[in-house]
């Protein structure tokens, strides 16, 4: 007979199994907008940089030093947009990782627990075989108060009336 413990366990196990993809999904997606919602802002920036090199190359053709302060801001923009880019891209690895570690946490729980309760009930089971065994010795009066019974003997009754 299968313990309660033991479906209650399983059915948890499945449903955690049938559960954790369209989680991992969702959060991939929740993860993807967030991405894209940071890389907006960056793509305007590039685009306002791009608009002021074009104004400011186009008052002062010839300018040098107007030329290498633009290039230098465009990089710099060029630089902080790759920064917050890796700083994002970083954050949704370390999030995504802390997710199934937990949930890999809480699974390795589970399956602990199940094979305790499995546990249980063998030994459960085997201490019930062998008191039953014992009560039928004892209303068979096979074996007497004081008489000893050979472990042979014993393991050849017991596995017949085991299987």
């Amino acid at each position: 007979m299968i313990s309660a413990h033991i479906i209650v366990d399983l059915a948890f196990c499945v449903g955690f199994a049938l559960a954790f993809n369209p989680v991992r999904k969702f959060t991939k997606k929740f993860l993807a907008k967030r991405a894209c919602g940071v890389e907006g802002p960056v793509r305007k920036s590039v685009m306002l940089a791009g608009k002021l090199d074009a104004l400011v190359s186009g008052a002062s053709r010839g300018d040098a030093e107007v030329d290498r302060v633009i290039s230098e801001m465009i990089r710099e923009t060029e630089g902080r947009c790759q920064d917050i880019l890796e700083k994002g891209k970083r954050e949704i690895e370390a999030l995504l990782e802390d997710y199934i570690h937990v949930a890999t946490g809480k699974l390795e729980l589970r399956i602990e627990s199940f094979i305790r309760t499995l546990r249980v009930s063998a030994v459960e089971t085997a201490a019930s075989a062998a008191f039953t065994l014992m009560k039928e010795e004892l209303e068979n009066g096979k074996v007497d108060a004081g008489e000893a019974v050979s472990a042979s003997e014993q393991d050849g009754v017991a596995s017949k009336k085991l299987h």
